[in-house]
């Protein structure tokens, strides 16, 4: 016996009816909603606009329903009716460009600490400091007489400085404020995100944000370069975009920043030969390991005329047969014009032991999904003139994506990489694929199909030396609306790096003195002894610091001659625990753990 799914009468269509046409701007739209031509009573309508709007409202007794409505842009408006026991309707609405109004939201807020006992840009326990509030106007016509009010419920914030003046702001311009200033309390927890309201006002219009910040910053795997228009997730292991750890860590690459992320999984690559070939990358049965962390991600003053840096560094330890070398990594940001759709990473590549390593090559292996719910349709090729690689999909008309390598300048080996050639089958993805890859043995340089591919950018050879020898590569992350405009920023971004970046590297950077950082007795319960070497005269700091990365003791700071050095630590006021004792010697560190018992 079968039985019937449903009970009764068939559900009845809904049918909406609207104007055809509405403009941008402040209004209040009526939605009709009928069942077999009678008032449909109790019907939840929604009027959603891609990421400006959605509102929802109930239909009364006559059917209808007034949903006050602010679209910012053209485009399309969807209407969508549904009830109980009734098939739902829907219907497309057009916007047209209305009554030019201006449009005010909040694109970036940031630390300035300077004068705090540590000037890093970042609000730390017991710290006050200046919140700078970056305001762009997206509309059409200027916002006059604009101001701000910040607040925020977190009981151990304390906003000392409410209000600010940004007078007016024309369309597609920015304005910040500078004197908003507010107070972190003594025992605020390192790594807590208080939320803020911030209420926009201006002679045409209110609007109202909310963004938070973190108090303290304790290291962390990833962390994001947020340019105010693209966000790489980068990380102390050696991936960008995102570490395949469980759960994954990052958010990929995204442009603009609040979209999907068009970066899969990415990786820089060191290798010789198929017998030392450094990645975390595909490998035949899962992803490889070999970089592992040694230090992690820290937020640091900028340097090079950059806006944000984001410093780390990590080993090939992970390695079967490491050649101890340590990878120091600063990823840059640029909220700049036309270099905000990008972001540079620079290797700083040092050869730490006594082994010496010879014919290197370097680069980057990166699997991009430009949608990423079709990674079935992406195009990729390459442009050596601009030494870049580029991707895309066939499907989507203003994502582009890809990498240019800035230094050194050199010729760059580029190749499109075909998963069903070189990931897919059993005998993809060695060590021995991946070298050949970024040696230029493997140069595929545009794909023949839509399919899903990867794309590899790399240089060498190189040798490091111990005491002799560093490399460094630096290499773009590009975000693009279309192909000449990505081919445009990697030229941009290209002089920036010279003028900046490239001056410095033309000055020489220092060998790194590595000093010998001890703590004797390592479990201790009134003293340790911290011993250290260095082999030339430099400026040393040396920092205490909780298992927050908070900053506990301050043991010593100024320039100490080559040698043995030694200092007595008696941390009378902490509580028992674990705590890292950590050296600086210029842009170095080591740092010990220590245990300190009742």
């Amino acid at each position: 016996m079968t039985r019937p799914l449903t009970s009764g009468p068939p559900p009845s269509p809904l049918a909406v009816t609207t104007v055809e046409t509405i403009p941008t701007g402040n209004q209040q739209l009526t939605v009709t909603v009928l069942e077999n031509s009678n008032p449909a009573t109790g019907a939840l309508v929604t009027a959603y606009k891609n990421n400006e709007l959605f509102v929802s409202g109930i239909t009364g007794s006559n059917g209808t329903a007034n949903l006050n409505i602010h679209p910012l842009t053209p485009g399309e408006l969807r209407i969508t009716a549904t009830r109980h026991n009734n098939l739902p309707s829907t219907k497309t609405l057009t916007v047209i460009a209305g009554t030019p109004e201006p449009i005010l939201v909040n694109t970036r807020q940031e630390i300035e600490d300077t004068g705090q006992i540590n000037p890093n840009r970042i609000l730390e326990p017991g710290e006050t400091a200046r919140l700078r509030i970056t305001i762009k106007n997206l509309g059409s016509a200027p916002a006059t007489n604009t101001r701000l009010r910040l607040s925020t419920n977190h009981p151990d914030i304390t906003i000392l400085d409410t209000t600010a003046l940004l007078g007016t702001i024309n369309p597609n311009e920015s304005a910040t404020a500078e004197n908003i200033t507010i107070a972190a309390a003594p025992n605020a927890m390192p790594g807590s995100n208080p939320e803020f309201t911030l209420y926009i006002y201006s002679d045409q219009n209110n609007w109202q944000n909310w963004f938070s910040i973190t108090i303290g910053f304790s290291g962390s795997i990833w962390a994001d370069i947020d340019t105010g228009t693209c966000a790489l997730s980068v990380t102390a292991l050696g991936t960008i975009g995102y570490d395949p750890q469980t759960p994954r860590q990052g958010r990929g690459f995204r442009y603009p920043k609040n979209d999907t992320s068009a970066l899969y999984l990415a990786s820089f690559v060191l290798g010789n030969g198929p017998e030392y070939l450094v990645d975390r990358f595909y490998n035949q049965t899962g992803i490889d390991q070999d970089w592992q962390l040694n230090d992690s991600i820290r937020n640091r003053l900028p340097c090079w005329n950059a806006d944000q840096l984001l410093q780390a560094s990590f080993s090939d330890l992970g390695h079967p047969q490491p050649k101890n070398i340590i990878v120091d990594q600063r990823a840059l940001g640029l909220n700049q014009p036309a270099l905000d759709n990008a972001v540079i990473l620079v290797y700083d590549l040092w050869p730490v032991a006594s082994i010496a390593a010879y014919n290197l090559y370097a680069g980057i292996i990166a699997d991009f999904d430009i949608v990423p719910t079709d990674r079935l349709h992406d195009l990729a090729r390459t442009f050596p003139e601009q030494r870049a690689v580029l991707m895309r999909n066939v499907n989507s008309q203003t994502r582009f994506f890809g990498i240019k390598l800035l230094f050194p300048d050199t010729s760059a080996f580029l190749t499109c990489i075909d998963h069903a050639a070189y990931v897919y089958p059993d005998s993809a993805m060695t060590d021995a694929m991946k070298y050949r890859i970024i040696n230029g043995s493997i140069a595929v340089p545009v794909s023949d199909r839509p399919f899903n591919w990867s794309v590899a950018i790399s240089t060498g050879p190189f040798n490091l030396i111990p005491g002799q020898s560093r490399q460094r590569l630096a290499f773009a992350f590009i975000a693009a609306t279309d192909s000449e405009s990505f081919l445009t920023t990697c030229q941009t971004v290209q002089d920036w790096f010279d003028n900046n970046v490239g001056l410095a590297e033309d000055q020489g950077i220092p060998e790194p003195v590595h000093p010998s950082l001890k703590a004797q007795p390592g479990i201790f319960t009134r003293r340790t002894t911290i011993s250290y070497q260095l082999t030339e005269p430099c400026r040393v700091r040396l920092t205490a610091h909780d298992i927050t990365g908070r900053t506990v003791a301050r043991l010593f700071e100024g320039r100490l001659p080559a040698g043995n050095h030694q200092f007595n630590w008696n941390p009378i006021k902490l509580v028992p625990g674990i705590y890292f004792v950590r050296l600086q010697t210029g842009e170095n560190q080591q740092t010990v753990r220590t245990l300190l018992l009742k």
